[in-house]
Parts: structure tokens; C-alpha cells; sequence
């Protein structure tokens, strides 16, 4: 359990000497980077008048701060992602600690609280552990703090009214749920917490300590810190450094043996690799791109038929270390099956640029037309970046189509499927008759991504098909939908989870379609990094 508790002493004599001059000056010349917001800043104090002075003037630390006032962990997806995270490279990589104080205006900005094993950077709790892997990747040796928020009053939350600690935002979290997310993590990666919130400064010590915003200290409560600070930093050995970051590859993965084959994907297998910490994934190349699975085979979609492939195998390891390449793996792809052809010339990826509701800035390959994406119910997207987003709670569709003929492509989707039912269209008619695949978090087990056919008119919406996947709801999943004929395949992030053959109806139906786009089956939160399709 590496939660801390603050010295309790608000007098002279927290180390046990005669005054404060007498402490023990356990951190002399020791650097320590402060990394947060307004109160690592010291907002509205001279710099003698700081906390993290005090604190080296009584155990000789040598304090470096970077704050940013205003601003969260985590990024809200709007606009310049200019959050604290984002400024992680102005870090200086020299210091033997470094200090992350939570901060409160997450609460404010409604940024979301995530789960303790997210690892996204818009999420507060995300953000949080991205600077954790930062620093541990970047400042080997270093040792790790995190702080949580200060007990505080005022502010303003746009409706007039002050904020308090119990607060809750417009997600129904309150300060204390954020710091509790701050305590959840110091524990997950073994990490000493500074419990700030219980220095002994809370909304009935204003003005005493705060300054007349109710927010930030003054020089009274900074020294009130910096007292709690020093009993709570005498704590921390820093004589026992931290392990030197692991540096050293994982084992060359075994050479590939190819398992199965068809004219437009190959799925091949290895021997695993070995790491002295341990293997994380494997990466796949020689395909259109490279392909990232966990465990000892893959799929490789999207090739072309009666083509020669070169496929090699790197395993790497948690540090981010990647193993030499395998041995090759020369393989031809079988001829194209009949009743194929056409070119699809739909082309998205990363550009989802166009206004709300919208998926405008497609490019065409060879030149071909493309009509605008635009969804069914316009208000119930957002673009956030490059992403689009779902915000609705009834279901809703947007597809593009192409003017070449129908024939075999893949469709591909990266997806975060945080709001639960987000899902791909691929082979639509018109936007009234088209074939989806969806994820499923709560299906039963082996059925958590399914696909269907739907019927706009008729309002039918029948399930064919399901298959098994491993869904990250912190994170995302790249989806591929690989079309050859009458057949569908469905691979998540290059396992493959369904291998459907459509009946002769359905393939009258919808065998010719080329139409694709994105799906939110009524649950909100979910958005979509990019969506693409290429010829097989």
C-alpha cells in the first residue's frame, strides 16, 4: 500500500530537533521537478513566498516547477491540446524526483475521471499514467511522487456559485473522486502519494491560508505546506535508487509457418520469443501495414491476389524494446475468386475534418468521386480532433458511398469504444440496406463483436453472425472488415473473429454494395480515430 500520510505537525520541531534550523536536510542538492497546475506554479506568490522554496530551505531540495495554470491532465478534446501532459518534453530528464500534484480543475472542466487502468489522454486518470510511463521511460532512475489535490474553496464553475471540495461536475464526480483516482494509482504502480488534502487547509481555514479566491495559497498556508511537505518527503528513501530502465530486446521471434492463405489475406503462426521482464506483443510486417497481436499468429488482410509477400515477425517487451526481425516468410496469395472485380476508391484515414455531424476531407484514390459523408441525425456527432464522436443516445449511421463499381475491399476503423455498441458499415446501398459489425462489451463470451443486416424501411435489424474479441473500453481497437465475394471476414486488431459466407439472397442484395461509414447502436461516448478502405 503506498499511500502516505502528511506529517501532522503544523509547529516548529516536525523532525524532531530543537527548531526548524535544526531539521535534517535529507534532500541537499537533490533536484526535484514539480510537474502540475496552478498550485505547483505558486500562483500570486513571490518566489520566496512558494511552497516548494520553504520546503528546500528546510531539507535542501533543489526544486525545478513546471506548472501550467488552468490547466488539466487530461485533454478535453477541443481545440489545442495544450494540457499538462502535452507539455511532457519540456520535463528536464536530470532530476533524481519528480513531483505530479493532481490538480483540481479537472473537476471544473468536466474532463473525464477514466478507470485506474486507462491509458488515454483524454481521460484525467489516462493522463495521469501516461506521465507515469513518461517519466519512468525517459528519466531512468528517477523516482516518482504524486500529490493530490488541495482542500479548497471558491473558484467558479460558470453557474455563479463557489466551488467546495464536494463540488460535482456535470459527470457527478466531485474533487475527492479525482484525488481518490490519484490514490488508486499511486497503489497499482507502487508509488507514494502525498495526501495534500489532508495538510490541514480546508474551506474553513479561508483566509487564513488561501488566498482571496478561496483557490491558492498564501504565504501562510505555503509555509503550512511546505512543514507537512518535509514530514511527509522524510519518508522517501531516496538512497535506494529505482532499477535502471530495461534496455535489453526481447529473443528474435521464431521464423513464421504459414497456416492458411486466400487471394487476400494469410494468417501465419511462430515460436514465441523470450524477455528477462517480459514479452508484451509481436509486430507483423511485409504486409500493406504492420500488424500488432499479443500472442504467436496473425492475420495479414488486405493483400493483393496471386501476389508474393515477404512476412518477418519482431517481438517487444513493456520498456518499448523490439527484437531483431525473424527469419522470412515468402508467401503467394492465392488467385482472386469469381465474381470479384471493380475498385473501390473510398479512401478515409485521419480526416474527419469536415463540420459536425459531417466526415468531409475524404480523399479518392485515382480520382474517382466520393459523396460527403453526413449522418442520418447531424446533431449527434462532434469532431474532436481527428476523431469523430457519438454524443447521442438512440442509435444513428453515417455513410459514404463511391461512384466505382462494386468488387473485394477492405473496410478498417480504429475505434474507442469507451460508450459500448460502436460498430462499422460496410457493403451499404444507399444508406437504407447495409450489412454492420458492432462490439458487444457485455455479450455473451465468444460473441463479443456481431454482425448484421439492416433494412432502414423495414426497420429489420437481424443478427447473422458473431465471433469472440478482446474489447479495450479504456483504449481502442482497430477494426478490418476484409470482403472477398460472398465471403466476410472480420478481424480485430488482427485476430480474426468472424468468417461469414453470405446466402444468394444476401449477396444479391448486398455482394455489390461499396458504401461504408460509422454506426453508434444508442450508447454515447464512443468515437472513431479514422475510417478507410482500400481495393483487396
Amino acid at each position: 500500500m503506498s499511500r502516505f500520510k502528511p506529517w501532522p505537525g503544523t509547529t516548529a520541531n516536525p523532525g524532531g530537533g530543537t527548531g526548524n534550523g535544526s531539521l535534517p536536510r535529507s534532500y541537499e542538492g537533490i533536484e526535484v521537478v514539480w510537474w502540475g497546475n496552478s498550485i505547483i506554479e505558486g500562483q500570486g506568490l513571490t518566489d520566496p513566498q512558494k511552497f516548494q522554496t520553504q520546503l528546500g530551505k528546510l531539507n535542501g531540495m533543489v526544486n525545478r516547477s513546471y506548472g501550467y495554470p488552468g490547466k488539466p491532465w487530461g485533454y478535453k478534446g477541443t481545440g489545442t491540446d495544450d494540457t499538462i501532459y502535452s507539455n511532457r518534453a519540456l520535463l528536464p530528464k536530470t532530476a533524481k524526483l519528480y513531483a505530479m500534484y493532481g490538480g483540481g480543475n479537472d473537476n471544473r472542466l468536466n474532463i473525464p475521471r477514466g478507470n485506474v487502468d486507462d491509458m488515454v489522454n483524454t481521460t484525467f486518470a489516462g493522463a495521469i499514467n501516461l506521465g507515469i510511463v513518461y517519466i519512468k521511460t525517459n528519466m531512468a532512475g528517477a523516482k516518482i511522487v504524486l500529490i493530490t489535490s488541495l482542500q479548497r474553496n471558491g473558484g467558479d464553475d460558470g453557474t455563479g456559485k463557489p466551488i467546495t471540495g464536494t463540488t460535482l461536475n456535470d459527470l457527478k464526480l466531485s474533487l475527492i473522486d479525482y484525488n481518490n483516482m490519484i490514490l488508486a494509482i499511486g497503489q497499482k504502480h507502487d508509488i507514494p502519494v502525498w495526501d495534500l488534502y489532508n495538510c490541514g487547509i480546508n474551506n474553513a481555514s479561508i483566509p487564513k491560508y488561501m488566498q482571496s479566491d478561496g483557490v491558492h495559497l498564501n504565504a501562510q498556508g505555503a509555509a503550512k505546506v511546505a512543514l507537512c511537505g518535509y514530514g511527509f518527503f522524510e519518508t522517501i528513501d531516496l538512497s535506494i535508487a529505482s532499477p535502471p530502465a530495461d534496455t535489453t530486446a526481447p529473443s528474435v521471434p521464431g521464423k513464421p509457418t504459414l497456416t492458411s492463405k486466400t487471394h487476400n489475406s494469410i494468417t501465419i503462426a511462430w515460436a514465441a520469443s523470450t524477455d528477462a521482464v517480459g514479452v508484451t506483443g509481436y509486430i507483423v510486417t511485409g504486409g500493406p501495414s504492420p500488424v500488432n497481436v499479443t500472442g504467436t499468429s496473425a492475420t495479414i488482410p488486405g493483400l493483393n491476389p496471386e501476389t508474393n509477400y515477404t512476412l518477418s515477425v519482431k517481438a517487444k517487451d513493456a520498456a518499448g524494446n523490439v527484437s531483431a526481425a525473424s527469419e522470412a516468410l515468402s508467401v503467394k496469395t492465392d488467385a482472386a475468386p469469381t465474381g470479384g472485380g471493380g475498385t473501390v476508391t473510398s479512401y478515409y484515414e485521419n480526416t474527419f475534418t469536415g463540420a459536425d455531424g459531417s466526415a468531409n476531407g475524404q480523399v479518392a484514390e485515382s480520382g474517382q468521386a466520393t459523396n460527403t459523408a453526413t449522418a442520418v441525425t447531424a446533431a449527434n456527432w462532434v469532431i474532436e480532433g481527428n476523431r469523430m464522436k457519438y454524443s447521442g443516445t438512440t442509435g444513428d449511421r453515417i455513410i459514404m458511398s463511391t461512384s466505382a463499381p462494386g468488387g473485394d475491399y477492405t473496410t478498417e476503423a480504429q475505434i474507442y469504444p469507451a460508450g459500448g455498441k460502436a460498430g462499422v458499415v460496410f457493403r451499404a446501398n444507399d444508406g437504407t440496406e447495409y450489412m454492420w459489425v458492432r462490439f458487444d462489451p457485455a455479450g455473451n463470451a465468444g460473441e463479443e463483436i456481431k454482425m448484421y443486416k439492416k433494412h432502414e424501411s423495414t426497420a429489420a435489424n437481424t443478427q447473422i453472425a458473431a465471433g469472440p474479441a478482446t474489447i479495450n473500453t479504456a483504449g481502442s481497437n482497430i477494426v478490418k472488415i476484409v470482403c472477398a465475394g460472398n465471403n466476410v471476414k472480420v478481424l480485430v486488431d488482427g485476430t480474426q473473429a468472424i468468417n461469414y459466407t453470405l446466402t444468394a439472397a444476401e449477396q444479391a442484395k448486398y455482394g455489390d454494395n461499396t458504401g461504408i461509414g460509422l454506426y453508434a447502436g444508442g450508447e454515447n461516448a464512443s468515437s472513431w480515430e479514422y475510417l478507410k478502405s482500400y481495393s483487396n
